[in-house]
């Protein structure tokens, strides 16, 4: 019976110069195993660095899995290195290789995994192989440094939109779509809105086949390339080498503009009467929070108001707190007051009793549809409004807790608990449009309050 193998063919990249390529490395995998006398299972081919993917390699994971389910005998590749470049890595396949029964072989001989020797070399091999790819990295990331610092372009990759092949002469029927593109969102045109024009006039990107996504104009727009200066890990780093389509100016403000801003933390409640209870007196709509010099209630644009309406927010939480606080210290505000509900749950008995007569009645055929179905409609809505009531006595209590006058406690409570007592005791606050335009001093008459109860 004639032994298994496979075969393992990896290129690092299309300009690795160091090892044949994939195809040369098949034909000598071929021939060392045809001169074995081997039956090849399976050929694995894959373009993946061994030093930067460790754990991402698909073929490589492939491998491994055939050697685990026992489907070879040997596993051949031109050098140890192309296996692995990592000792943890390389040391935990020579492990399968071992629990498994299988040998290693490359073209300068077998590892024979039982083997200290053996073990050693490759060992050995794989650690090299780890030191020259660091070393080889590290001369790269210097001279990338040493080009971004004298202005000379990268090199390499596909072709700059805007720019021809040389990646020097500016290609004018692209390099008009991004200034006309930048000019637009530098007056307020979105990303997506000028990527969407560009599709619509059937403008494609550099491979002429596909419309340019938004995310990829973002990136193009926000790059100092196309404004002829040199960038290197996001900073400007020299003018560049080459003529830019757009000025400085207009580059800086772009990238002002469009490099995304980290995500914020989650931030405690600054606005105490959050959660839509201000609204706006035009248009009706929820009034939000904005700080800008100072903290406002806003009625925005984007959030479905009118975009005309704002107010200074501690002048309105001052007045609503002082409303809640003298009503519910003279006890004439009945809305914070939890009632045991023994009178809405025998409401809710009695509707259930009445529903169960109406229902047997139409059994028997004493009522018809039509009169089922609107007893049936008047009883349910009644047993949701008495439902609804109910499960306002089982919120909590927001005044649980406050001994004595709320005046005097209320300096002491966070703006969470403030901010639930309000919400109790108030249905909205409505701001008015302002009387006087350009008066600076505040108007209490644009504050209305409507309470709960």
């Amino acid at each position: 019976m004639a032994l298994r193998a496979a075969l393992y063919c990896r290129l690092s990249s299309s300009t690795d110069t160091n090892e044949p390529g994939l195809d040369a490395q098949e034909t000598e995998l071929r021939q060392l195993a045809a001169d074995r006398g081997w039956q090849i299972v399976e050929v694995i081919r894959e373009r993946e660095s061994a030093f930067r993917n460790v754990g991402a390699r698909e073929g490589f994971a492939r491998l491994a899995a055939l050697v685990r389910d026992d489907a070879v005998d040997f596993v051949a590749a031109r050098h140890p290195d192309r296996f692995s470049r990592d000792e943890v890595e390389s040391a935990l396949f020579r492990q399968d290789l071992r629990a498994h029964g299988v040998t290693m072989s490359t073209l300068i001989g077998d590892v024979n995994p039982d083997s200290p020797a053996d073990a050693l070399l490759a060992t050995m091999t794989a650690g090299v192989a780890q030191y020259e790819s660091a070393l080889r990295q590290q001369r790269l990331l210097l001279k990338h440094a040493d080009l971004a610092r004298r202005g000379q372009p990268k090199g390499g990759g596909s072709r700059c939109y805007g720019y021809e092949n040389d990646g020097s002469t500016i290609r004018e029927s692209e390099a008009a779509h991004l200034r006309e593109c930048a000019a637009n969102i530098i007056t307020g045109s979105s990303v997506r809105s000028e990527a969407r024009r560009l599709r619509e006039a059937g403008v494609t990107g550099t491979g002429g086949v596909r419309p340019i996504e938004a995310s990829n104009l973002a990136r193009l727009l926000r790059s100092a390339r196309i404004s002829g200066r040199r960038e290197h890990h996001g900073e400007i780093t020299a003018d560049g080498s080459w003529p830019g389509i757009i000025d400085a100016d207009t580059s800086d403000t772009l990238r002002s503009l469009l490099t995304p801003q980290p995500k914020r933390r989650y931030q405690r409640r600054t606005y105490m009467l959050s959660g839509g209870l201000v609204r706006c007196g035009r248009c009706g709509a929820k009034m939000s929070g904005r700080a800008q010099e100072r903290r406002r209630y806003f009625c925005a644009k984007d959030r479905g108001g009118c975009n005309g309406t704002q107010i200074l927010a501690d002048p309105v939480e001052e007045i609503v707190s002082a409303a809640v606080i003298a009503l519910v210290d003279s006890d004439r505000l009945s809305a914070l007051t939890v009632g045991d509900g023994s009178e809405l749950i025998a409401e809710l008995r009695s509707l259930e009793v009445r529903q169960g007569v109406i229902v047997a009645a139409f059994a028997r055929g004493d009522v018809s549809q039509s009169l089922f179905d609107d007893a049936a409609e008047t009883m349910g809505e009644q047993r949701r409004r008495v439902e609804s009531e109910l499960s306002k006595l089982n919120t909590p209590d927001p005044l649980a807790g406050v001994d004595g006058a709320l005046a005097e406690a209320w300096a002491g409570l966070d703006i969470d608990r403030r901010g639930a007592i309000l919400k109790a005791a108030i249905e909205s606050v409505v701001i008015n449009p302002q009387a006087r335009r350009g008066s600076n001093k505040f108007d209490t008459d644009r504050v209305t309050i409507n309470w709960r109860s």
